[in-house]
């Protein structure tokens, strides 16, 4: 059957779509955002909150890499909203909170680096992911157990319909920006020995290279893999840091190495010196 052009044309204004084309393409859109969230899901597992900020079951721990989220004691569902943009800095959008819930905003502070953090949902939308966070402690200065958890909206915001799943690594990479993954073997605590909070984590290079060998190079990438160049042999894995400690998981050799960070260089078995370049 030949379909004339008045028929279409009759189509768009009567439906607003041309026949075959709008009905298929929203739930493609729909599926591609479920399908980026499933995936976020699955390496930042979620965890399960009830009222009060009290965890029914824990998820994923991960590690503010940088000062400057803000965020509110736990009071019913909100959660301060944050925008990032990657390589730029933390956004706050204006934010007006509703009446009777003044105290959230008198009490609201912002994350520190080196903070644990809950990841409670994760919602895919055209432009942006959207990480809604609650810290792992009740409290902050002393882990004074009479305060109450705090929460944070992070919007990861990208151009319009980048979000899909053929830009995935670029979606955890901005992620992995801002948000490390914890070691697994990682409590939820915030204070140290003494009382006080914990200095932030060492802030990595992307590049390092052997002070013995200048062949010998360690590629740092934001989401969270690397790529190690050694003795003429190509090496890969994934990696977290612990305190003053870089933990590599090398693939090829199924094994775990622990390197010291001091400062703007690592420093490998001991006493082997690994540079930035230029630094």
């Amino acid at each position: 059957m030949i379909v004339s052009i008045e028929t279409i044309l009759a189509n768009v204004v009567l439906f607003g779509c041309l026949p075959g084309v709008a009905s298929l393409a929203a739930p493609q859109d729909q599926a591609d955002l479920g399908g980026i969230e499933q995936q976020l899901r699955t390496q930042y597992a979620l965890t399960k909150v009830a009222d009060g900020g009290n965890v029914a079951q824990p998820g994923a721990i991960l590690v503010v890499r940088f000062f400057g989220i803000k965020a509110n004691p736990v009071s019913g569902n909100i959660y301060w909203p944050n925008s990032y943009k990657s390589g730029g800095r933390i956004g706050h959008p204006m934010f007006v909170a509703k009446r009777g819930v003044s105290k959230v905003v008198d009490d609201t502070r912002y994350l520190q680096a080196g903070e644990n953090v809950y990841v409670t949902n994760i919602e895919a939308k055209d432009a942006e992911v959207v990480f809604s966070l609650q810290t792992c402690n009740r409290g902050f200065v002393g882990n004074d157990p009479n305060r109450l958890p705090y929460r944070a909206s992070i919007a990861f915001q990208f151009q319009k319909r980048f979000v899909n799943p053929s830009n995935l690594k670029q979606i955890q990479g901005a992620v992995a920006e801002l948000l490390a993954m914890a070691p697994p073997d990682t409590k939820p605590i915030m204070s140290s020995a003494q009382g006080g909070p914990v200095p932030p984590p060492p802030r990595l290079g992307s590049l390092y290279i052997s002070a013995k060998d200048t062949a010998d190079r360690l590629q740092i990438n934001t989401d969270g893999s690397f790529s190690l160049q050694e003795g003429g042999q190509s090496f890969n894995g994934t990696y977290a840091v612990s305190g003053a400690t870089l933990k590599l998981h090398i693939v090829q050799l199924q094994k775990d190495v622990d390197i010291e960070i001091q400062g703007d260089r690592l420093i490998v078995n001991g006493d082997e010196a690994w540079n930035q370049p230029g630094r």
